[in-house]
């Protein structure tokens, strides 16, 4: 009986701990199960908000201001949420007062734009017309042509299309000849690179200027001063001539105060000479009939050539002349007559200018692809405001005492340099000196012109 009495019990334990076994199994599968339902529905409810979130960051991103987030509950969440679409609003509000203050401002352009008397055209960087004023489109529509600008001046927008310089001229030379109806005009272009904060070019913006009447007064002030010129030096040519007879007092003798007089007036012939020389010659460089002979020279044979003159210009204001030459230059074609215009008239201004015991330094140098000649003296400099202008025609620096001529010499030099496809410019400080100096093409195929 006690046997059996053990059996049973020891049935019964390992019926219940089987028992106890699948309950525990049954009940550490239920309970993942619950937890892994459980961490999913918690993981959605704190990603679907933050997904929510992103979707419409995403939007703000793309413009799209137009996008709320749904507030589904009052925690945390719902907190940004509310936040997150306050911020949505702001934007909104801003950027229909940005809108509104853009389209005032285009408005206010284009009127502006629209009242101004000379074409106005806007053009992107595809070349594509993006804006124009009234007075273009009527002058768009009065051309010969299929409304287009003329080819030299698309040859200029698509030079700073491309990223080149802004085209602002500032001579008639450049105007452009164009049929209107039945008459023939000029006009002269500005073109300007438009470019955002960064400095990156977006378009290019073409103002015209109808320049015919000006060009038309500048040819006839051009030839009047020609003809008077000319005119004038042929009484002139007499008067020196008789001055000198007298002087050389073929006709009878002079006592030393008649002999002075004759000096001062012989003086002031010369002068007056070398001013309508001055004027003829510009009016031959403006009207395009200066002929000139280039032929191939180096810097040194050139010097060598000129420095003789130059030397008694610069002995006669008691100075003395020192050149600096750089060895391996390579030849310039030049004019040797004109360029030695460019040079006595540095020179003889280096001279009335320098110090006392200074000497006048005349160099000759490479400067990149170009050959530098300069004049440099160590007198008192230009005033900074005055620099700009020096080789403009007939300004003369205010309270000068030392210049003599009437403003042209500069003007002249410049033309000069120009017409040989050089560069002139001008280094000086006040009370340093001052450094004119001119640049040449090292390869220039000459020839005669």
């Amino acid at each position: 009986m006690n046997q059996e009495n053990m059996v049973q019990a020891n049935h019964n334990a390992r019926t219940f701990g089987a028992d106890s076994v699948r309950a525990m199994i049954f009940l550490l599968v239920f309970g993942v199960v619950v937890g892994i339902l459980f961490g999913f529905g918690l993981l959605r409810a704190i990603l679907n908000p933050i997904r929510a979130l992103t979707g419409v960051s995403k939007e703000l991103e793309e413009g799209n201001l137009n996008q709320v987030v749904p507030v589904a509950s009052k925690d945390e969440f719902g907190e940004l949420a509310a936040s997150f679409n306050k911020l949505a609003g702001r934007l909104r509000a801003y950027r229909q007062v940005t809108t509104d203050q853009i389209l005032q401002a285009r408005q206010m352009t284009e009127i502006t734009f629209s009242a101004f008397p000379d074409p106005i055209i806007a053009l992107a960087l595809d070349g594509k017309v993006t804006f124009s004023n009234p007075a273009a489109e009527k002058l768009l529509q009065s051309l010969d042509s299929d409304h287009s600008l003329p080819l030299a001046i698309q040859e200029e927008v698509s030079e700073v299309l491309k990223g080149g310089p802004d085209f602002l001229p500032t001579t008639f030379d450049k105007a452009v000849p164009v049929r209107i109806g039945d008459h023939e005009a000029f006009l002269l272009a500005r073109t300007i690179g438009v470019r955002n904060e960064q400095g990156h070019l977006f378009g290019v913006a073409v103002v015209l200027q109808d320049v015919t009447r000006f060009r038309l007064l500048d040819e006839v002030k051009t030839n009047l001063v020609s003809t008077v010129s000319h005119e004038l030096k042929t009484p002139l040519t007499s008067v020196r001539m008789g001055l000198y007879l007298l002087l050389e007092e073929k006709i009878g003798s002079l006592n030393p105060k008649q002999t002075e007089l004759l000096l001062a007036a012989r003086d002031d012939s010369e002068r007056l000479l070398r001013m309508i020389n001055d004027l003829l010659d510009l009016a031959r460089f403006e009207s395009g009939q200066v002929g000139q002979r280039f032929e191939i020279i180096s810097p040194q044979a050139l010097l060598k050539s000129i420095i003789p003159d130059l030397r008694q210009l610069v002995e006669a204001n008691n100075s003395r002349l020192e050149t600096e030459v750089s060895k391996g230059l390579p030849d310039v074609a030049i004019d040797v007559r004109r360029i030695s215009h460019v040079f006595s008239n540095f020179v003889s201004n280096a001279a009335r200018h320098a110090k006392h015991g200074e000497p006048v330094i005349l160099s000759v140098k490479q400067h990149g692809s170009w050959i530098r000649f300069s004049v440099l003296d160590h007198g008192p400099g230009i005033p900074n405001e005055f620099q700009p202008r020096v080789f403009d025609r007939f300004f003369r620096i205010p309270g000068s005492t030392k210049s003599t001529g009437i403003g042209l010499g500069l003007a002249i030099a410049r033309e000069i340099v120009v017409a040989h496809g050089g560069e002139i410019g001008l280094k000086s400080a006040p009370g340093e000196g001052s450094e004119f100096y001119f640049d040449l093409p090292g390869s220039f195929n000459g020839g005669t012109a």
